[in-house]
């Protein structure tokens, strides 16, 4: 919350701006004191204060996006506070696009730089396969990349999933993934308010190196009964919620596949799909001329670098048994006038049994599970009307089990769904992170045009890591840590410039590291329509996801630092522009610059046991990321969208690994273009559309294999590598339609959406691997998804 103010009285108005159908609290609207152009914006959970307003009558403006504004009349007299609800009548919507949060023409909101916002209900907008996504469309972003479309894991400016702080409720949430990423963990019909800050984020956020992804769920209804759901091809889910009398409200959300209940053509088409692959050889060596189109190439040589590859067959129809389902609870009670409490949880769960073929007449059996587990008691209050409290307490849990074996026999050494049992796993790896914590934090209005904020937390973090091949004992790490932080950050402005520093210390008990990191964001308001922005901090990162194999996500693991291990630390730096040139119209122009130290890999070839230190089960180096953003919106009129599109860079340097030199990671991409639109038909009919576009990703190839004799007569033989991700796949591109058609039964209404995912079918590359075990090397593509079709319904009641 942010508030602008000047010292005309000693009164003040407080209180809740709310949804007037359900009584839903609605963060980061606008509430303003007409005569005296002074106000604030709400916070998440919809609160404001104005303070220091001269006594006599007074109106009260509150304003939303979607919403009516709304007027109420205050008669301030002498020293008192009043306090008012303000509900705003929602008004129909077509076709809006993701919204921007922080409008720099308010004057009532400190801007962060590289902030956006989305306004939940307008993800539905976006054609998917199945349900909206909240990771989909924020992948859309300009600075935001996706992995794969196989990936909901966000790569923002350069960072790796694991280095994004993504919160539900104000709790971490470790893992936001279900079916390896092509779903997200978040309920759409459970949400209410998102904020992503891709950089320069302020110090309440800390413990990770490039974004916060901040997430809201729905209190419930407050004023009678009332659900939503959805239903399509792959999954069902439910939202109810209702009042707790006169004192609060509670939400219920669920969520699962059927495919175990009821098969889903769709459902066993996206898995197949998912893991369909094609083998080859190398059919001409590196540095030869000519090349393939299509199959990518080795960056800086020639057209492809001269590599080319025969494919030879394509393999699907899969045995295979997954599911998954997710589960939100919260409630919410007004304990007094001052005092409101809430109680929220979530559960989720994927479990998947896999036979795939892999090279020379092999299977490949993957037996793997993962999931979040997430509570949350938090107590708000008012203890004067300048200073606000929030304590919380919480804990969270994420777990993963993988187990896999290579079998020579094409049928496999066990059937699907027999389980773990009797299937003569050869590795597996058990990961589990759980994290406790406790934190509290104030925001005083101190004065005209100044609000400070600050905080304590304490975590303690429970981690181990097992591996273990065949029926070897399972070894690995065990560890306990202590994380302490706390924060101070200051929000003034100073006529049309708009300032907050802060800083953010953090001890982390194993090694004993302290860290101090300070941040200041800025925003200078030139006129109406033309802002400048800009930002500078630095952050550090104490626990580290940790990539094991280098085409999988769900086998990464968690672990803190330990005395071994220096945490990792970056220095962000942006600035940018934004211009508002008429009415409808916007262009967000940003460019940004990332250093980063102590970055880490993991070695696979490490034997590890209870005493194995860190350090040696990684590589540690640093890193450089920077590029330019430009966002291009229409946000009025028949047609909707955006075109977004990043020019960036970003390279990794580590001792052992590429010869000590630089080189690519394996997301980086040059160029990512997006367009997203939506036109309005009329009638309740929208069209949907958006096309995405990136350079392939980076991997390594086995540039040749050849055998040497020894003098003993021993042949060994050599595999020449290339210089690490020196080689590109092609280039990534996709389009999505949809059209929705708004429906009314009786007392229900609903949306039914038809949606076509790749609707040119083209059969993109997840990722690249190589057998060179014998003279002829072997290239096996594991494909993305081809052209898919999907059905599905929406309803409110």
């Amino acid at each position: 919350m942010s508030v602008s103010t000047q010292v005309l009285g000693k009164g003040t108005v407080r209180g809740t701006v709310r949804d007037a159908t359900n009584g839903e609290t609605l963060a980061h609207a606008n509430v303003v004191v007409d005569s005296l152009r002074i106000g604030v914006s709400t916070d998440k959970t919809g609160y404001f204060v104005i303070v220091n307003l001269p006594p006599g009558p007074h109106r009260v403006t509150a304003s939303y996006i979607g919403y009516d504004s709304r007027s109420v009349p205050v008669t301030i007299e002498s020293v008192e506070t009043r306090r008012i609800v303000i509900e705003l009548d929602p008004v129909e919507l077509t076709g809006e696009a993701i919204e921007v949060i922080g409008d720099p023409v308010a004057p009532t909101e400190v801007t962060p730089v590289s902030a956006f916002g989305t306004r939940v209900t307008e993800l539905a907008r976006i054609p998917t396969v199945g349900q909206p996504d909240l990771l989909r469309g924020i992948q859309l972003l300009p600075g935001v990349q996706a992995g794969s479309e196989n990936s909901a894991g966000l790569y923002v400016r350069g960072g790796t999933p694991g280095q994004n702080l993504i919160l539900l409720d104000d709790v971490v949430v470790y893992n936001p993934n279900h079916l390896f990423g092509f779903f997200s963990t978040f309920n759409p019909d459970a949400l209410k308010d998102v904020t992503l800050i891709k950089g320069t984020f302020p110090a309440r956020y800390g413990d990770r190196l490039s974004s916060v992804l901040d997430i809201t769920n729905l209190d419930g209804n407050r004023k009678a009964l009332d659900a939503r759901g959805s239903l399509d091809l792959i999954s069902a889910g439910l939202t109810v919620g209702g009042p707790v009398g006169d004192l609060g409200s509670w939400m219920l959300s669920g969520r699962r596949t059927y495919q175990e209940v009821l098969e889903s053509p769709l459902f066993s088409h996206l898995v197949d799909e998912m893991f369909s692959t094609r083998i080859g050889t190398i059919a001409a060596s590196p540095g030869a001329a000519g090349g393939s189109p299509g199959f990518g190439g080795r960056l800086g040589g020639g057209r492809f670098g001269g590599t080319r590859f025969n494919f030879q067959q394509q393999t699907g129809d899969f045995d295979q048994d997954y599911g998954f389902y997710d589960a939100n609870f919260k409630l919410n009670l007004d304990a007094s006038e001052n005092d409101r409490i809430s109680i929220s949880g979530y559960l989720g769960s994927d479990a998947l049994d896999l036979s795939l073929p892999s090279f020379r007449e092999q299977t490949r059996d993957q037996l793997m599970d993962w999931g979040n587990q997430i509570a949350r008691f938090k107590w708000m209050r008012i203890h004067t009307d300048n200073l606000i409290g929030n304590v919380q307490i919480s804990a969270s849990r994420y777990r993963s089990n993988f187990d896999v074996a290579t079998n020579q026999n094409a049928d496999g050494s066990g059937q699907v769904g027999e389980g773990r049992q009797g299937r003569g796993f050869g590795l597996n790896r058990n990961n589990e992170l759980n994290d406790l914590t406790a934190k509290a934090t104030f925001d005083f209005y101190s004065g005209p045009f100044h609000t400070t904020r600050m905080g304590a937390q304490l975590t303690a973090y429970d981690a181990f890591y097992r591996q273990g091949v065949g029926d070897s004992v399972r070894t690995g790490i065990n560890t306990s840590s202590l994380y302490q932080t706390g924060f101070l950050e200051h929000g003034m402005r100073l006529g049309r410039l708009e300032l907050t520093p802060g800083i953010r210390v953090s001890h982390f008990n194993s090694g004993n590291y302290t860290r101090w990191s300070p941040r200041a964001t800025g925003l200078f308001q030139f006129d109406e329509n033309i802002a400048f922005k800009g930002g500078w901090g630095i952050y550090h990162q104490f626990v580290n996801l940790i990539s094991i194999e280098a085409n999988t996500y769900t086998t990464d693991m968690w672990l803190p630092v330990d005395e071994t291990l220096t945490p990792g630390k970056a220095v962000h730096s942006a600035f940018g522009l934004m211009l508002t040139p008429n009415d409808g119209w916007q262009v967000d122009l940003e460019f940004y610059h990332k250093d980063l130290k102590d970055l880490v890999e993991f070695q696979s070839q490490v034997r590890l046991d209870d005493s194995t230190p860190l350090s040696d089960l990684f590589v540690t180096g640093s890193g450089t990321s920077y590029g330019g953003e430009v966002l291009l919106r229409k946000t009025e009129g028949r047609l909707k969208g955006w075109i977004g599109y990043t020019l960036s860079k970003t390279e990794h340097t580590f001792a052992e690994l590429n010869q000590g030199d630089p080189f690519s990671p394996k997301y980086d991409r040059r160029h990512d273009l997006s367009l997203v639109t939506d036109y309005y038909l009329g009638r309740g009919w929208n069209l949907n559309a958006n096309w995405v576009y990136g350079t392939g990703q980076a991997y390594t190839i086995p540039e040749a294999r050849y055998e040497v004799q020894q003098p003993t007569g021993q042949t060994i033989p050599y595999v020449h590598v290339s210089e690490k991700n020196a080689y590109r796949l092609p280039a990534y591109h996709r389009l999505d339609l949809g059209i929705t058609r708004a429906i009314h039964l009786g007392g229900v209404d609903g949306e039914l959406v038809f949606s076509v995912f790749n609707a040119y079918n083209r059969r993109n590359v997840w990722y690249r691997s190589f057998d060179a075990t014998e003279p002829e090397i072997l290239v096996q593509d594991v494909l993305l998804q081809p052209i898919l079709p999907s059905v599905g319904l929406r309803f409110n009641m």
